[in-house]
């Protein structure tokens, strides 16, 4: 039996092959499985001993195959080839269905990877601005211009006068 992934105590499993490896273990049940049903469905298929199934993450305690995993469907779910239809049920989409290859699943892993390079990305720049902006209005309220954060009538301190000869009474700020 050829085995499409490999998972080392020490080594990163190549998470395209990964994905395919789910792929395959849905369509193997039927295009639709729970989460349980799912990884126990590939373990079989790959023959994934005990002892590979007992490797940990450095933490000691994450399943390192579960780990990655739960990445690959991760992966496939923002390329569009699998959906979560409901809490631990996961399903092939039309996508899914058509992709029978590492490379498929490559392109899949690179496309993601951009998007996240891009979101990424566009995080730092808000960042970048907003701790400008922030940098700006403390200039501003240090060089003796009062900015404050908010300003609303409720918020002003307030002194009540009455005008004996005109009859009116006027709020005055302090």
């Amino acid at each position: 039996m050829t085995r499409t992934f490999v998972i080392e105590p020490k080594k990163f499993p190549e998470l395209p092959k990964l994905m395919l490896a789910t792929l395959n273990a849905l369509r193997d049940l039927g295009g639709s499985a729970s989460l349980h049903e799912l990884d126990e469905r590939i373990i079989e298929l790959e023959g994934v001993s005990e002892e590979e199934q007992a490797y940990t993450m450095p933490d000691g305690e994450t399943l390192k195959l579960k780990y990655y995993l739960s990445w690959a469907r991760t992966y496939l779910k923002r390329g569009g080839a699998l959906e979560n239809s409901a809490r631990g049920v996961w399903g092939l989409t039309d996508l899914g269905e058509t992709i029978h290859s590492v490379v498929a699943t490559e392109a899949i892993y690179r496309q993601v990877n951009e998007e996240e390079k891009q979101r990424a990305k566009e995080k730092r720049a808000a960042k970048k601005q907003e701790a400008e902006a922030k940098a700006e209005r403390k200039l501003l309220r240090e060089s003796s211009v009062i900015l404050p954060e908010t300003i609303s009538p409720e918020s002003m301190p307030t002194k009540t006068t009455r005008f004996p000869m005109i009859g009116r009474t006027t709020c005055w700020p302090y």
